[in-house]
């Protein structure tokens, strides 16, 4: 049975890697990965990158994000405690709705970091898989 790693950080979570998406590509066909999820901290700004690098070295890009969680995103806390959360899209349904709920999380959740309300998960959760 293969591994697939389904929680991977790469130059886009700032603060938890530092590996480039062409090295880690590069890496991967090396080591003969079949798949592997990128599943940055509040963002999926690389998904595009990573996506590209993937495919041109042969190996699947699953396109996630480790999410802020947080009871209400629309209320704003100092001091509330963020829950994460890996939300990985399994389809192009599931793209666009983490598209959406992470769109969301920075124009209405953000304080501080890009939030995202539970409700949110539960409006647009078809094409998603959540990791616990």
């Amino acid at each position: 049975m293969e591994f697939i790693h389904l929680h991977v950080h790469d130059e886009f979570s700032y603060l938890d890697s530092a590996i480039r998406v062409e090295d880690l590509a590069a890496l991967c066909h090396e080591r003969g990965i079949s798949a592997i999820a990128q599943t940055n901290h509040g963002n999926i700004d690389g998904a595009y990158r990573f996506s590209k690098a993937m495919s041109a070295v042969g190996v699947k890009p699953l396109i996630g994000c480790e999410m802020y969680v947080v009871p209400n995103a629309n209320v704003k806390e100092k001091y509330e405690k963020k829950n994460h959360l890996t939300v990985i899209a399994i389809n192009e349904n599931g793209w666009r709705n983490l598209c959406s709920i992470m769109t969301k999380a920075n124009v209405e959740g953000f304080y501080g970091k890009p939030r995202v309300s539970p409700e949110w998960l539960l409006e647009q959760n078809e094409g998603l898989v959540v990791l616990t």
